[in-house]
């Protein structure tokens, strides 16, 4: 479920971000969390299906950090049971992060949202990612298992 969107204007990355977050808020086996660094104006419209959205460098280093204690606390269950893979229900649900903006992240929070997308998988701990500016996180595009472009520009190319 870890995903990768990015675009190019004038093809926003608002749509399908938006369709994603409303198949998922229907989904009773699924928890919310959200990173909006433009102080909610992305992610607040959805607030109420949310547990939680970080508005400022500081939440989204805090909520990163959660994520990472939960994606621990997940595999260590798992491992005490001799499970492999977390199967999503409603009283045990996959935690999935949307971030708007993901190369505006605080550098304090890039090390564990990279830890939850190179290890969050098994454990239904998973990251969405938009972005603008995939360049600046060329280095966790590689653990996310889906990209999604809406407006894709090889260097050099010229956009109508």
């Amino acid at each position: 479920m870890t995903e990768k969107i990015r675009n190019r204007a004038p093809f926003r990355k608002t749509h399908p971000i938006n369709v994603i977050i409303a198949i998922l808020a229907a989904c009773r086996d699924v928890r919310l969390w959200g990173v909006d660094l433009k102080g909610g104006m992305e992610l607040g419209p959805w607030q109420a299906c949310f547990e939680r959205i970080a508005t400022t460098p500081e939440e989204a280093d805090e909520l990163f950090r959660d994520a990472v204690a939960e994606l621990n606390s997940r595999a260590a269950s798992m491992a005490a049971t001799g499970k492999r893979t977390w199967e999503p229900a409603p009283d045990n649900p996959a935690l999935v992060i949307i971030t708007d903006e993901h190369a505006e992240l605080p550098e304090e929070s890039h090390e564990c949202a990279d830890s939850v997308a190179r290890r969050g998988r098994a454990v239904a701990v998973n990251v969405i990612a938009a972005t603008q500016r995939p360049t600046q996180v060329l280095q966790l595009l590689f653990h996310f298992g889906c990209l999604s472009a809406t407006r894709s520009v090889i260097e050099g190319e010229r956009v109508p």
